[in-house]
């Protein structure tokens, strides 16, 4: 939108948009007497929506345009039969066929002038319009561009108000998320770096977390986890380690800031193993074994301190889990199998209170085939099928309550 100009356009380019244009507007001149149209025309009906198009910050849906303009289809067809040859229509989104015709549509002198700017703000216009009528009837297109749309555009007070809407930004991510669900990873990445540029807060060591507005730290951190969730799955580990230490750097001061409080601990272990999981991606297996540890020392205090909670039990084993996983890389078996057998004594644990969970049983079932292959590699046949009896017997209780469900 900001960076189309890069070169001065070939005049033959400018006469040839200009003349592509006079075969449906310049009625009044000699050279076009059968033109459809006159530049009054264009003026009052096509320009708004032509520089729409040019402004749009991605292919804007075919759809989204005739709600924009408050359109029916015959008025859409129209406004095709004059711009088909410089628009390009694929899979139902219009984009200019070239760079170059929106280059010159935002530099010409002649009457079809369209700058960049007011299709902004036309775009903007029409789109809050629509958003007044809930965030919740926004199309999908709207839900994840009306915030960029906006803020390039002169409505700073819409922009403001948009940002504000809890309803619009849950959406927003909740699209993000089913985007990257079905593995559009780029589409995802757009939707979480603008809640990113939205939220973004300076988290640098002299600043005071408790000076910052809570929502938008809060909003900020899941931008900065769900970017780097996305990246990760793409297996881009050295990308992803640089959002995860931005939220590792967040964390980390709100369980300063709020010692008592008892998520924010919580929530700083869980970004330590991510950090953590990064690093033995790239091999860095002492790094990783080290966060682990950290974050696994704050997860024994938490279900200490809170022995009734199952979750902080949960994160127990799972801690235990990855810290053998790095043992086993660092061929230290004899550590990696403590925290093995420790993360499937508190597994059995929390199965034996919560004998009807699901996910506590899958969990119980993973950990023994585990032990069951470790118990394996040290010949220890008495072990594996004890193992490999208990794992059946916990399969048997997950098929009869999903049975039931």
């Amino acid at each position: 939108i900001t960076a189309l100009t890069e070169y001065p356009l070939p005049d033959g380019i400018r006469d040839l948009f200009r003349d592509t244009l006079d075969r449906k507007f310049n009625k009044e001149s000699e050279h076009y007497p059968f033109a459809p149209y006159t530049m009054r025309d264009f003026e009052e009906r096509f320009s708004v929506p032509l520089g729409m198009v040019m402004a749009s910050p991605k292919p804007l849906p075919a759809a989204t345009l005739i709600k924009l303009m408050n359109w029916n289809e015959k008025q859409y067809s129209s406004f095709m039969f004059c711009f088909g040859t410089v628009l390009d229509e694929k899979d139902g989104c219009l984009t200019p066929f070239h760079k170059s015709f929106a280059e010159w549509l935002n530099t010409t002198r002649t009457l079809y002038a369209t700058p960049l700017s007011d299709g902004i703000d036309h775009l903007a216009e029409s789109a809050y319009r629509l958003y007044q009528n809930g965030a919740d009837t926004l199309d999908e297109f709207l839900t994840v561009t009306i915030t960029q749309i906006l803020r390039l555009s002169h409505y700073e007070e819409y922009y403001q108000e948009v940002i504000n809407d809890d309803k619009l930004i849950d959406r927003m991510f909740d699209t993000g998320n089913e985007y990257k669900k079905y593995s559009r990873f780029t589409e995802a990445e757009e939707v979480f770096s603008e809640l990113i540029e939205i939220f973004k807060e300076d988290i640098s060591a002299d600043t005071d977390i408790k000076d910052f507005d809570k929502r938008k730290t809060f909003y900020y951190y899941m931008a900065l986890s769900r970017y780097g969730g996305i990246m990760e799955v793409q297996s881009r580990f050295v990308d992803v380690g640089y959002y995860y230490q931005k939220v590792l750097a967040i964390t980390m001061k709100l369980a300063d800031a709020y010692p008592q409080n008892p998520d924010y601990k919580r929530d700083l272990s869980v970004s330590l193993n991510k950090v953590a999981g990064i690093k033995q991606a790239l091999n860095d297996l002492s790094g990783a074994l080290s966060l682990y540890q950290e974050s696994l020392d704050i997860r024994k205090a938490l279900a200490k301190d809170y022995p009734d909670n199952p979750d902080y039990k949960r994160d127990l084993y799972i801690s235990h889990y990855k810290l053998s996983r790095i043992y086993t890389l660092k061929k230290d078996d004899e550590n990696a199998l403590h925290c093995l057998e420790t993360a499937l004594a508190i597994s059995e644990e929390l199965c034996a209170q919560y004998p009807q969970s699901i996910q506590y049983l899958s969990d119980l079932s993973v950990l023994l085939e585990l032990r069951a292959l470790f118990a394996e590699a040290l010949d220890d046949a008495e072990k594996v099928q004890a193992c490999l009896e208990r794992k059946a017997e916990v399969d048997r209780k997950i098929a009869e309550l999903t049975g039931r469900s």
